[in-house]
């Protein structure tokens, strides 16, 4: 029987690889002391809106601020208004994952595919 590959093929094949390249890297830092890995499963629906990396910076003397990540530079916010709004949408994210133990096995039934 014939065989007929086009460039979709190949490109869906090379998407394939560099996903399960990038989920091994996320779990080779999920057994790290220092980070909990947390899925949103897509059963969780639109837990809590889409955001970019952040980064929530709580000290101790100052008040705290939040680094965004944006394509070309981020933002820092510093209003205390902006800090809530934000930790209030982290917290939703986190409340919607799973948790660490799931998540890795997620990831893991995810390779098998």
């Amino acid at each position: 029987m014939p065989q007929h590959t086009d460039e979709h093929t190949g490109a869906r094949v090379k998407r394939a690889r560099t996903m399960a390249l990038q989920l091994e890297h996320l779990l080779s830092y999920a057994s790290r002391p220092n980070v909990d890995l947390q899925m949103i499963p897509s059963s969780a629906g639109a837990a809590a809106a889409h955001v970019t990396s952040l980064t929530l910076l709580y000290c101790e003397q100052r008040p705290s601020v939040v680094w965004s990540d944006a394509p070309v530079d981020g933002m820092l916010q510093r209003t205390a208004s902006a800090v809530t709004q934000i930790a209030r949408t982290f917290d939703r994210l986190r409340a919607n994952a799973l948790p660490p133990d799931d998540s890795a096995e997620m990831i893991e039934m995810l390779l098998r595919e």
